[in-house]
């Protein structure tokens, strides 16, 4: 019978060892339980069986909830943003104050809050971009019209989420207006592409 050493990686890697190694250690290096005997050292000639432990180890070990940022899961791109940043935080000859580590974490946080926010309004609006034909002659008026009403959507979205990530009302408004203008960057592009697409055929 396993016996694990209580510690503080959590139940789930407890449980997950525990179960590896009474049924991975049934299988002894080397073993022709491992290997089929038409091994050819790949992975292919492992035992069905050997395979089936192993892949519901790793799934065990591997079930883990993501972490959130704002909200919204850590993905390896935003690690790797924060990652960025806390490099180039630690790159001067003196180590950092602690206000600067949480200044740079507040804006990693809603670097990423207002990425994912301008990707949703975009989302909304590519069924604009896609058009092939326009034969609704209120196109642009419903295009103004959707722009406004997602605009309006994600920037609440935006605001509600900032104001639990800054203090600083300066700072809050400095960020909303910065937000504000990559929005209607985006609708500028879109727009562009689809005057573009159409040209004088454009109302």
């Amino acid at each position: 019978e396993c016996s694990i050493v209580r510690n503080n990686l959590g139940p789930k890697i407890n449980e997950s060892l525990s179960f590896a190694y009474e049924n991975l250690s049934e299988f002894p290096l080397p073993d022709e339980r491992i290997f089929k005997k038409s091994h050819d050292g790949s992975s292919a000639a492992l035992s069905d069986d050997f395979l089936e432990y192993l892949r519901k180890f790793i799934e065990s070990l591997a079930n883990f909830k993501v972490k959130k940022i704002s909200g919204l899961e850590l993905t390896g791109e935003t690690f790797n943003s924060f990652a960025k940043a806390y490099f180039k935080l630690f790159q001067s000859k003196s180590l950092p104050t602690t206000e600067q580590i949480e200044d740079t974490t507040m804006t990693q946080r809603v670097k990423i809050l207002s990425e994912a926010a301008q990707l949703k309004y975009y989302e909304k609006m590519r069924a604009f971009e896609n058009v092939t034909t326009i034969d609704d002659e209120n196109f642009m008026e419903n295009f103004e019209k959707n722009h406004l009403a997602f605009k309006s959507e994600v920037l609440n979205e935006f605001s509600n989420t900032l104001t639990t990530i800054v203090d600083d009302q300066t700072k809050i408004e400095s960020f909303k207006t910065s937000f504000d203008a990559d929005i209607d960057q985006i609708y500028a592009k879109i727009k562009s592409k689809i005057a573009k697409k159409f040209g004088p055929s454009l109302k």
